[in-house]
């Protein structure tokens, strides 16, 4: 709703409401809709001028952070995160990801020894029934 409506509708009341306090009448369904329409037009223009502050402010952030490419704050898709955050997270990833390769390091060692074991048994099998044969 425009502010040029919004003072209509807050005109338009005032005048029916003292009417009604000087005819000692009681509003009409009409008044009382213009009323809360009116209630929610001024809820819907402060949250908006709050949003509209918060985006405005959102955005010299980003701005400021991107002209201080050293500054304490990175810039990422998702949002703005602290540069010692982003550290942290790298080391995090980087923690996992080594264990990961020593995870799968030592499954390849244990199935290898596993493989040995099994050839070591056969070569020992071979050899008995090789000295049984002869």
């Amino acid at each position: 709703m425009s502010p040029r409506i919004y003072k209509a509708y807050t005109s338009y009341i005032d005048k029916k409401l003292a009417w009604s306090i000087e005819h000692g009448l009681t509003l009409t369904p009409t008044t009382s809709k213009l009323i809360s329409k009116r209630e929610k037009a001024h809820k819907t223009m402060l949250l908006s001028g709050k949003l509209a502050i918060e985006e405005l402010f959102k955005k010299r952030q980003a701005e400021l952070d991107k002209n201080q490419p050293n500054g304490e704050r990175v810039v990422q898709p998702y949002g703005t995160i602290l540069v010692g955050d982003a550290r942290l997270r790298t080391m995090t990833r980087n923690l996992e990801e080594e264990a990961r390769v020593e995870a799968i390091q030592a499954k390849k060692a244990e199935l290898l020894r596993k493989k040995e074991r099994v050839q070591g048994r056969s070569c020992k099998a071979q050899k008995g029934k090789g000295s049984q044969e002869g």
